[in-house]
């Protein structure tokens, strides 16, 4: 798509979410994946009625991204309910971005992981485990080793018949 048609479809867009208010709502909300496909969706007929492109070239276009940065450009000429809803939006994304990195730092996902884990993992037993042959393997391949009469019941039908 050429630059003007994209300003243009986002002009449109930008006076679309401002009367529609479902439209609104679901702008605030577009910050996670099924946000995005909701608030997309909804736009997608506006969208379609404000281009000649065909739905493809459409789709390929992140919407949400040039609304977004269209909204705190014109942040002074746009009806101040989409000014909010943008800082709303823009706010609950920011949210969502901290909890992300904050779960992968308490994961230990950091740029200094291998640092990090190396100091926490140096006072860790040391463990070997001896891998045995099949001859040794306990119990043998092909043979069940129950402890009590109820847990036999339990898995006889089950081993004898293989499902």
């Amino acid at each position: 798509m050429k630059k003007h048609d994209i300003k243009t479809s986002v002009q449109c867009l930008l006076e679309f979410i401002t009367a529609d208010d479902t439209a609104l709502l679901l702008f605030k909300d577009a910050t996670n994946d099924g946000g995005c496909l909701s608030f997309l969706t909804c736009i997608l007929l506006a969208l379609k009625n404000s281009s000649s492109y065909c739905d493809d070239k459409l789709v390929k276009q992140d919407w949400l991204c040039k609304i977004t940065n269209a909204c705190a450009a014109k942040r002074h000429t746009i009806p101040q309910c989409l000014v909010k809803a943008s800082k709303i939006q823009l706010k609950k994304a920011n949210s969502h971005k901290l909890m992300k990195r904050r779960l992968g730092q308490s994961l230990g996902f950091t740029a200094h992981a291998h640092k990090t884990n190396t100091a926490r993992f140096a006072s860790a037993t040391k463990t070997t485990v001896k891998i045995y042959s099949d001859e040794n393997a306990y119990p043998p391949p092909n043979h069940w080793v129950y402890e009590t009469d109820v847990i036999q019941n339990q898995w006889e039908e089950h081993l004898m018949l293989g499902d």
